[in-house]
């Protein structure tokens, strides 16, 4: 099953609030799904649902014909309700739509429900943060943004083989679309998909940190032994101080050792920056002597 029909699949179970939540829905999905009195439905659930609304909002009869599997066709075959069906779309608009039914959040949710139910698509949370609604007649997508516009509900748009597509990409602009939605269950995955990444970038960035560190340690380490070796080479141990002499010679038995571990090593006691000056004078005598 893909991610969109599932999240379709939780829609279809959403409840309306009040009776015009059903003519908004009906609206947005026949609207903008409609091709002449026929309607394409993506499962039985769907079928039956928006041939119901259409019903308790319309008083319009619907038929269902099966045209392949998994495949639904919405049908209005009788001419009096066609007519009626016409009549009731051709009188709603974007202006009466938002100074009714649309102006209330309850009969928004379910029109944005239905339009994507319509042409709507998303992407599953775990690869990519993308929904998209796609638009094929241009007045439609004008009036679609209108409404979009007047709502203050933000959605990016561009063309794609001469269709309009509305589309999100912003992770919590996609939460909040699913919940508008009535899609609470994905909206709840969703969240819990971006607290998962984020513990996994924040694993990963400590995990490079530590390994960028250790890195760090054995460089520094191996070019102390280096320097200490070839003071020996060139005058012996006994050129050394006695305090620069005990960290040579506890570095070179200690390769491994960080700061912190050398310093628990020496029987005195002494900062970790008083240390790593001692190790730094030890390697500037060397850069002296080459």
């Amino acid at each position: 099953m893909s991610y969109t029909t599932s999240v379709k699949e939780e829609l279809l179970q959403s409840k309306f609030h009040c009776e015009k939540c059903a003519l908004a829905f009906v609206y947005g999905y026949l609207y903008f799904a409609k091709k002449g009195m026929q309607f394409k439905a993506f499962s039985r659930e769907e079928a039956e649902l928006v041939a119901q609304k259409t019903v308790e909002a319309t008083s319009v009869i619907v038929t269902i014909v099966k045209d392949g599997k998994n495949k639904y066709t919405l049908c209005i075959n009788n001419d009096e309700d066609v007519e009626c069906f016409n009549k009731i779309m051709s009188g709603i608009n974007a202006q009466s739509f938002l100074k009714g039914e649309l102006k209330r959040e309850c009969c928004f949710s379910a029109f944005v429900r239905g339009v994507f139910l319509a042409c709507g698509s998303i992407s599953s949370p775990d690869k990519e943060y993308h929904l998209e609604l796609c638009v094929q007649n241009k007045l439609k997508a004008d009036l679609l943004e209108d409404i979009f516009l007047q709502k203050k509900l933000k959605l990016k748009k561009t063309v794609r083989k001469g269709n309009t597509v509305f589309y999100i990409t912003d992770s919590e602009r996609l939460e909040d679309m699913l919940t508008l939605m009535g899609a609470y269950k994905h909206s709840l995955d969703l969240m819990n998909v971006k607290i998962e990444k984020e513990l996994r970038n924040n694993v990963n960035r400590a995990a490079n940190c530590e390994n960028a560190n250790i890195d760090k340690t054995v460089k520094a380490s191996m070019k102390q032994i280096s320097d200490i070796n070839f003071i020996f080479e060139k005058k012996g141990q006994e050129y050394l101080s006695d305090d620069l002499l005990k960290v040579a010679l506890i570095r070179l038995e200690n390769p491994e050792a960080s700061l912190n571990e050398l310093r628990e090593l020496l029987d005195e006691d002494i900062s970790r920056s008083g240390l790593n000056h001692r190790l730094k004078k030890l390697s500037s005598i060397a850069d002296m002597l080459r």
